[in-house]
């Protein structure tokens, strides 16, 4: 228990109400914000919850465009079951699909556990 609760970046304060862990959340969003690499955090209703700015720079839409719309939107065509299936895992171990950028190029992209 005490391992799992280093990693949350909320508690249930005294009332039984959950209350963010406003340093973890600090140190997340500096992760995200300083991160060179593809980050990303995405939630089971298929939309992206947090993004690094790598994929802004990959894909050539704008970070704000990218958590306004369903992830699905820019995944090909062929890979979107694939994707669908992994989305609903709570851990996802790897798996490649492809992303549609903003200018109609396409990118493969392969997401593993590190």
């Amino acid at each position: 228990m005490e391992r799992a609760e280093k990693y949350n970046i909320s508690h249930l304060d005294g009332a039984g109400q959950f209350k963010p862990d406003m340093k973890q959340i600090k140190n997340m969003n500096c992760l995200f914000g300083l991160s060179s690499t593809l980050i990303c955090i995405a939630g089971f209703d298929g939309y992206f919850k947090k993004l690094s700015p790598a994929w802004e720079n990959l894909l050539g839409y704008s970070v704000h465009e990218l958590l306004s719309k369903p992830y699905h939107m820019i995944v090909h065509s062929v890979d979107i079951d694939a994707t669908n299936t992994e989305s609903l895992r709570l851990k996802v171990e790897g798996f490649v699909n492809r992303y549609r950028c903003k200018g109609g190029r396409q990118v493969v992209l392969i997401f593993r556990k590190k």
